[in-house]
């Protein structure tokens, strides 16, 4: 029941077009339905492409991936979008992302639409050439 009322603001929130920018944290179920809700979204200017990675802490390959997450999200800030997602406290984005391994990562556009997944642990600069496949380049000005 919690949940509805946390989807219900998300709803309402994006259908006004707000612009806000969310800070999301894998921890609390709030920030999982922003984070599919940002996933989904509808093309908005000021949206960055987005990199969305579901992990479990009890795996090695998540463990390994972490500092890459926090190191993209420190350093690509202001052009790339980054959110780190725990599937197992978060099950439902397993069937929703069809996941089946993890970590998996998700690459999306600016607009919502997936562009590409990577399965395993992948290093930072594997995951920018992945970005520069897409049409994105992120290399630092």
């Amino acid at each position: 029941m919690r949940l509805i009322y946390l989807i219900i603001p998300l709803i309402l929130a994006y259908g006004c077009g707000s612009q806000k920018k969310e800070s999301l944290q894998a921890a609390s179920d709030g920030t999982t339905i922003q984070a599919a809700a940002r996933a989904s979204a509808t093309a908005q200017p000021d949206r960055l492409p987005l990199l969305l990675e579901l992990y479990s802490e009890n795996n090695s390959p998540s463990m390994r991936m972490a500092p890459v997450m926090n190191e993209l999200k420190s350093e690509y800030a202001e052009t790339l979008e980054t959110q780190s997602i725990d599937a197992k406290k978060n099950s439902d984005l397993i069937d929703k992302y069809r996941i089946k391994l993890l970590p998996t990562q998700i690459f999306f556009d600016s607009s919502g639409k997936e562009l590409n997944r990577h399965e395993g642990y992948i290093s930072k600069e594997e995951l920018l050439f992945q970005w520069r496949n897409l049409g994105y380049d992120f290399t630092k000005k």
